[in-house]
């Protein structure tokens, strides 16, 4: 995070995608909290806009539970 910061502009912003859920067979899969992801983001001079959680796109993947987290940090003036 310190470096995205590092490198963007005032009020620059990214948007992160966090899944929960199973993976795909053979590719592991590890649980995130998104408020826990966000945390570091704010540490280090972002200002979380906007979190929403959403089931999946792909009908497979929603029989199967999985969901995301969109986060969009915003960088703070310097």
């Amino acid at each position: 995070m310190k470096r995205l910061y590092e490198r963007a502009s005032d009020k620059g912003r990214m948007i992160m995608s966090l899944r929960h859920g199973p993976g795909a067979p053979g590719r592991p899969m590890f649980p995130i909290d998104a408020s826990a992801a966000a945390k570091p983001a704010g540490a280090k001079g972002f200002s979380v806009l906007r979190s929403v959680l959403m089931p999946s796109m792909q009908e497979w993947n929603r029989k199967e539970g999985v969901e995301w987290t969109w986060l969009v940090p915003e960088a703070l003036p310097r």
